[in-house]
């Protein structure tokens, strides 16, 4: 298969998993050093992970606690144990095939819930802390310059400790604020924020928050 049509296979999927791409694939051409190969390497290394990443809230959303997760394993390797024992099968062959479930599982079931989990934590923090900004507005008129301004009346010494390895948090005053053609604040209000989850795991990827769909969305 030829790399343009993987290419183009790719980006049939770029709107289901939220991949934003930061300018036209033509516009690469204008470069001196435009490497297309390395480039499409790249959309496919950045579409793999968005898609583990999209697989992984998945997983954690359908299981939701370790207590679910280990009696669905346990349940499955009793059932595959049973199965295979009536078959009469060698139990090498059963120890084996128990073997490659275990690692199915590691894989495809306990990692990618942990993630999950991680990433379901946060952003329950990060609407914590879009609450807590809002209602420190409302108190004060004015935003925090850091979210740390937001302990301890809103968060926890924890809560605080997550939020300075996993949080990017961006202000926009009223007295510095730019119209026009910045592309950071064109679409922002006065006297606003900007909130990122940036997990050291998922880098360079990160959640924003889209205030149109009131949720963390996820971008490169």
């Amino acid at each position: 298969m030829k790399i343009d049509s993987i290419m183009y296979m790719s980006l049939i999927l770029l709107p289901y998993i939220e991949i934003d791409i930061p300018f036209e694939l033509d516009e690469f051409k204008n470069y001196p050093d435009y490497d297309e190969t390395t480039f499409y390497t790249d959309l496919i290394i950045e579409m793999l992970k968005s898609l583990f990443f999209w697989y992984s809230q998945i997983i954690y959303d359908l299981i939701r606690t370790y207590w679910i997760l280990s009696m669905l394993m346990f349940a499955v390797s009793f059932l595959l144990l049973y199965l295979l024992n009536k078959s009469k099968i060698k139990r090498f062959t059963i120890i084996l095939i128990e073997s490659i479930f275990l690692i199915f599982s590691i894989f495809f079931l306990i990692i990618p819930f942990n993630i999950g989990n991680e990433i379901n934590l946060l952003k329950e923090l990060g609407f914590k802390i879009i609450k807590s900004i809002n209602e420190d507005k409302k108190e004060t008129s004015k935003i925090p310059l850091e979210l740390k301004e937001l302990y301890p009346k809103y968060i926890g010494v924890e809560e605080l400790k997550l939020i300075e390895t996993n949080f990017e948090y961006k202000v926009y005053l009223s007295s510095n604020f730019r119209k026009g053609n910045d592309s950071l604040s064109q679409n922002l209000y006065e006297d606003d924020f900007e909130i990122h989850i940036r997990p050291d795991f998922m880098k360079p990827e990160y959640f924003y928050f889209n205030r149109n769909e009131n949720r963390f969305v996820l971008t490169d």
